[in-house]
């Protein structure tokens, strides 16, 4: 049974389908099979896996699932190690099931009173709903495309929606509310390569910080898996 990874959020421009492949890539690059699923209209994690498949890196497993009431069955049934889905909302069936059995939802967001308005919206629409059917039910935030210099707007935000029921800022055992990945070029020159940043990496000239952030937030989603199940 694969272990679902699920980026979710109802406001565009947070970055989710960015994450959502740099944290594919990630986990391919430890030896780990990954599949993934693309349920937002927009197709975004699909395009970039479509541009993986023109390079000499290995390919992301594009994954289809042709009815709602196939999705769960279809994890359960799956030999790869990770399935990444990348959801554009929550008013679809399938895009709600997802989020809710997955096994940890990650909703990237910026440190914008805009940003955290919607996150006020995501709890009360989603997250909020769903703790009707399972009072246990949470999901993880983080912050994406911080300024290179922001400090105390970061922890801000991070206190800010930590405190709302059923989010949990994503800062591992220690509840770090610093920990966030920041506005960097090398995102987008990663995406425009097919390879996520941890791909891009020169190991003789040591790790960026792009590498560092998306290597520390595998390791806090693998880790909210484990806490998870314990």
């Amino acid at each position: 049974m694969a272990q679902t990874i699920v980026f979710a959020q109802s406001k565009g421009g947070t970055g989710k389908s960015t994450m959502a492949f740099q944290v594919a890539t990630a986990l391919m690059s430890t030896g780990a099979t990954v599949g993934a699923i693309d349920f937002d209209v927009q197709a975004s994690l699909a395009l970039f896996a479509g541009i993986r498949e023109q390079t000499e890196a290995e390919p992301i497993e594009m994954l289809e699932i042709p009815r709602p009431e196939d999705y769960e069955e279809y994890v359960k049934r799956s030999p790869l190690d990770y399935i990444v889905v990348d959801t554009g909302g929550y008013d679809e069936e399938t895009q709600r099931l997802a989020i809710f059995l997955a096994d940890v939802v990650v909703v990237p967001f910026r440190d914008s009173m805009a940003d955290i308005g919607g996150m006020m919206g995501f709890q009360e629409n989603l997250v909020m709903s769903l703790r009707e059917k399972w009072n246990e039910f949470e999901v993880c935030c983080v912050v994406n495309f911080a300024h290179i210099f922001a400090g105390k707007s970061i922890e801000e935000a991070a206190i800010e929606v930590d405190s709302m029921e059923g989010m949990r800022y994503l800062g591992g055992v220690n509840g770090d509310k610093t920990f966030c990945l920041r506005d960097r070029k090398i995102y987008k020159t990663s995406l425009d390569a097919g390879k996520g940043v941890t791909e891009l990496q020169n190991k003789d000239e040591g790790k960026t910080a792009a590498t560092e952030e998306i290597e520390r937030l595998t390791f806090l989603i693998l880790e909210e898996i484990k806490r998870r199940n314990g």
